[in-house]
């Protein structure tokens, strides 16, 4: 008996879930409200030079040797392929590691790490689709709507979504959820980091080549926490992009102010900071309302079921911890939990 599932969010928690249901008995279909596959590991093309990008999002991976080990598999998929390599630029303010720890940069910047295994899943995409509702339907299915008026049903959900976005859906799973109190508390208490990533787009190969360094971390500065010269940190032959990631403290201090007013506040830092750099010729300002992970769902289970019958399911970082590994984790257990629903239901 085949499973008609939707996963809701494109982004790397989706992604491997996808892949791991490669074989099995499911009809996936993923439904994002981005253009594309990636969520928070994002990359960016130049708007005068597509072949001028960077990684707004993640931007490297980290592995420590317990990782390496455990999740063998699925950095072997991702270097064999050439999607990630040895991270061999200069870090300045990296810090220590647990022996044997290795790094990863993606060539083709991070959002291929998730793109590699939507591929490997090889189920349907759906973009720009922003779910908006899901109810239960009186055959015991759920129906999803969307906020364009699309309208399916499906056997059962998984949202990879951001925790706190799960409260912002309409309909059943509203219900639900007022009336479990102990779920709902967990579920609130998934605090997420805030922050505004800035992208300056140089366009030309020889833009701040006198630099030393590729990427440094900004423990002092007031607003920046780490700056990455793109192409450098990727060891590519590409035009220069220049990344800043703001710190925790300036995030929450300022996510509700108007994007624009807040890139030219950061731009004018950039200036404080470098003003031998040249203009930039064009210029984006990302804001990461839920970047990272600071406290996880109690317990880090990997994911939590809203319905057992019909199943929908929360998955994500959010139920372990942030970086790739934590995505890792929380799908091997979420798509353990859907094959077994699936053996119930055939029994």
């Amino acid at each position: 008996m085949s499973l008609k599932v939707l996963l809701v969010g494109g982004g790397l928690t989706s992604a491997l879930i996808s892949s791991l249901l490669k074989k099995v008995p499911v009809a996936c279909q993923v439904w994002d409200k981005a253009r594309g596959a990636g969520g928070r590991m994002s990359t960016t093309r130049s708007p005068t030079n597509s072949n001028c990008t960077a990684d707004l999002g993640a931007q490297y991976i980290t592995a420590t040797p317990t990782y390496q080990s455990k999740h063998h598999d699925f950095y072997n998929s991702l270097l064999s392929s050439k999607v990630l390599e040895n991270m061999t630029c200069k870090v300045e303010g990296l810090k220590d590691f647990p022996e044997g720890t290795k790094h990863y940069v993606a060539p083709a910047g991070t959002n291929a790490i998730v793109k590699h295994f939507f591929a490997e899943g090889g189920h349907q995409l759906h973009f720009e689709q922003h779910v908006s509702a899901i109810d239960l339907q009186p055959d015991n299915k759920w129906l999803v709507r969307t906020k364009s008026g699309r309208e399916e049903v499906f056997d059962a959900i998984i949202l990879t979504m951001p925790v706190p976005q799960i409260f912002q859906l309409e309909g059943d799973v509203q219900d639900l959820l007022n009336k479990n109190s102990e779920l709902t508390k967990n579920l609130k208490s998934v605090k997420y980091s805030s922050r505004y990533a800035l992208g300056l787009f140089f366009d030309n190969n020889t833009a701040l080549r006198n630099i030393d360094w590729d990427s440094k971390y900004l423990s002092d500065h007031g607003v920046f926490r780490f700056v990455s010269l793109d192409s450098r940190k990727r060891q590519l032959d590409q035009p220069v992009a220049a990344v800043f990631h703001t710190s925790i403290t300036f995030g929450e201090e300022n996510i509700d102010k108007n994007g624009d007013e807040v890139k030219i506040q950061l731009l004018s830092e950039v200036k404080k900071l470098f003003p031998q750099w040249p203009e930039p010729k064009s210029v984006k300002c990302q804001k990461w309302r839920y970047s990272q992970v600071l406290e996880a769902y109690p317990e880090t289970p990997g994911y939590v079921f809203i319905s057992k019958s019909p199943p929908l399911l929360a998955a994500g970082d959010g139920f372990v911890h942030s970086n790739l590994d934590g995505c890792i984790s929380s799908s091997l257990k979420t798509a353990e939990a859907l094959k077994e629903i699936l053996v119930q239901k055939t029994d």
